[in-house]
């Protein structure tokens, strides 16, 4: 369509100033970093999608500089800016860690740009760590038992409950579990995390027995 078109139009300006030395634009420097992602980095489909709509609000804020026009004082200014949107320090923080990494990706490719070393990042307040006790657990593991008669829900939430105990898995990774990652007899499952990475993971006797109930009432 036009707008892949109007991508590969300025992915073609950025070797083409690169090559005479010309002036580079942002947003086409934008386009080649975002290539970059998908075809040389094999980023996951959300990292781009997040690093192209944080990379092109910056664009339409400094109104597509030219790269070499873009000073550290912009950068500070644009961060103030976004803190007047009442956006939180670490949303702000994702909007410049993906600038420094543009900024990283221009220096590896000989374009003239501020240093990304020089863009600092908020430091985030580390958030405390809250505990279940023993017994708040118990109370916990016991809560299908309470809540449904039905055999089937109860075996389901019984088994979600004592894999996320068991074994640490993220939610988004046990909701994404088929019947073919889990392997009953070693006691693992094969899961896919942060960046469609593998991990392999034990899930403990007792989610093992919970599981095999779960699959004899579906």
């Amino acid at each position: 369509g036009r707008k892949q078109d109007g991508a590969k139009k300025r992915a073609s300006s950025f070797w083409t100033a690169k090559k005479n030395q010309k002036k580079l634009l942002m947003s086409d420097a934008a386009d080649m970093y975002i290539d970059y992602l998908i075809n040389t980095k094999n980023s996951s489909p959300k990292t781009i999608e997040n690093y192209q709509f944080w990379i092109w609000k910056a664009i339409e804020y400094f109104n597509d500089p030219y790269i070499e026009d873009i000073k550290l004082i912009d950068i500070l200014q644009y961060r103030k800016d976004l803190a007047k949107r009442e956006l939180s320090k670490k949303t702000i923080n994702y909007y410049i860690i993906a600038l420094r990494s543009f900024f990283k990706f221009l220096l590896k490719h000989d374009i003239d740009c501020i240093s990304p070393e020089k863009i600092e990042i908020a430091k985030i307040p580390r958030t405390p760590v809250n505990f279940l006790t023993e017994d708040e657990i118990s109370v916990l593991l016991t809560m299908p038992q309470r809540h449904t008669n039905d055999p089937l829900l109860r075996a389901r939430d019984e088994v979600i409950l004592h894999i996320l105990y068991g074994s640490g898995l993220r939610v988004s990774e046990l909701i994404n579990l088929t019947p073919l990652n889990i392997d009953l007899d070693k006691g693992i499952v094969r899961c896919y995390g942060k960046g469609n990475k593998e991990r392999i993971v034990p899930i403990g006797n007792t989610a093992i027995k919970y599981l095999k109930i779960y699959l004899e009432e579906y």
